[in-house]
């Protein structure tokens, strides 16, 4: 009896000792992913001033890429982290509807309509083609094909049963080649305006007082507040109307419907976009293997060539849309590029094109995009057995998929994971 007592006093006179090694450890971990975070941004705003795209979460990607490759850090982003950055990209997106640029279009409307719709139905059958001729998932060719609301799509593909990090490599991909072509496009059909340019190169250089903000309002406790029911609501919402990708798509939904209702804005400011691209671009970048790197580099060919395609028949229906609705060949092929729409929208305000029609095509394409992809790959899913939407024949599929919550793919790892950070 004595022993035990003894026993017991010294296991908990051990226990205290190491609840302060327990916390340290604990508070050690905190700062280390608080660093990562802001190299992350850091280096992001740095390559904004040379005018990369989407730079915060690509360069989050890369980063958390080469952390995880390098075994620095084996951990992933908590998942209650991940679920409300989805939320707020939600709330981001649901902003793009604006019925004030809708009206502004007037009669050619419909016209535009016709356009996203081909545009959309280029990439989906591209897509499917895609996953056909190359070794990549049905799933992961439909997301990494689908045009603009590149941050959305990425961040919901987990949920979709997606591969988030070949999704990534065929939206950035995609993008960067529509970054480069635009300019030269507008150089060989268009004008280059002398006015200044509208955006700043970086935040660093803007009033701080206005970049610490959290919300686009001018109280920024009721704006916190709503942005916070947007997100909670929403989720829930979604998640009890088994919504696909409830996270991104439901405050999306509520977000909009709200927008149009109450005239007041609920939206993270820019720098608190920047930090949720960031998380983003991070939860992305950690799941990436050695093997997993050698296996995109096989698709490069194959979706760099889907990607050339999709561009010069999206190119296609810009110049019939021009002769429907009597407007330029530069108008409307901006409109209707694939993406992504901050490389199109700067390219418009240099070429003093009409901002109206372009603006209106990509962010109504954007949000039909979001909302719709989910219910897309619903509908494909129920269509194929899932024997059939893994290649066979020597086709690879991304055997390390930790993303799929249905299994546990950190078991092999655990041994070699005792004593890493985080």
């Amino acid at each position: 009896m004595i022993k035990t007592r003894l026993a017991s006093a010294a296991a908990a006179g051990k226990a205290e000792k190491a609840a302060p090694a327990v916390a340290l450890r604990a508070l050690g971990s905190l700062a280390i992913w608080v660093l990562i975070v802001l190299a992350c941004w850091g280096i992001g705003e740095l390559a904004a001033l040379v005018n990369v795209p989407a730079p915060h979460m690509l360069i989050s990607i890369l980063i958390g890429a080469g952390l995880a490759i390098g075994g620095v850090v084996r951990k992933q982003v908590p998942r209650k982290m991940n679920i409300a950055a989805q939320c707020a990209v939600g709330v981001v997106m649901g902003g793009y509807l604006d019925l004030g640029s809708l009206a502004d279009v007037g009669n050619a409307l419909a016209s535009l309509s016709a356009a996203i719709v081909a545009t959309i139905g280029l990439c989906l059958v591209a897509g499917w083609m895609l996953q056909r001729l190359i070794p990549v998932d049905a799933r992961d060719s439909v997301l990494g094909m689908v045009p603009g609301g590149s941050a959305a799509i990425i961040s919901l593909s987990g949920d979709l049963g997606a591969d988030s990090r070949v999704v990534a490599f065929m939206q950035y991909l995609r993008i960067a080649i529509v970054a480069a072509s635009a300019p030269l496009i507008v150089s060989m059909v268009g004008h280059q305006s002398s006015a200044e340019p509208h955006s700043s190169p970086g935040r660093v250089a803007l009033d701080l007082a206005n970049n610490l903000k959290l919300v686009d309002s001018p109280d920024q406790l009721l704006g916190t507040g709503g942005l916070i029911g947007l997100c909670v609501v929403g989720y829930f919402a979604a998640k009890w109307l088994r919504l696909p990708a409830a996270a991104t798509v439901g405050p999306m939904l509520l977000a909009a419907t709200v927008y149009l209702i109450l005239p007041y804005d609920f939206s993270p400011s820019p720098l608190a976009k920047e930090f949720l691209f960031v998380m983003v671009g991070l939860e992305i970048g950690l799941r990436f293997t050695r093997a997993s790197l050698r296996q995109i580099w096989r698709l490069v060919p194959g979706v760099f060539i889907a990607i050339v395609t999709v561009a010069v028949a999206s190119a296609g229906v810009a110049a019939l849309l021009s002769i429907v609705i009597h407007t330029t060949f530069l108008d409307a092929y901006l409109a209707t590029t694939p993406g992504g729409i901050n490389a199109v929208l700067a390219a418009a305000v240099n070429a003093d094109a009409n901002l109206s029609i372009i603006s209106t095509v990509q962010t109504l394409r954007l949000f039909l995009i979001v909302l719709l992809t989910p219910f897309f790959l619903r509908w494909m899913a129920t269509r194929l057995n899932n024997n059939t939407t893994r290649l066979k024949r020597g086709r690879i599929q991304m055997t390390s998929r930790p993303d799929n919550p249905l299994v546990d793919h950190d078991k092999p790892l655990a041994a070699a994971e005792a004593g890493r950070f985080a």
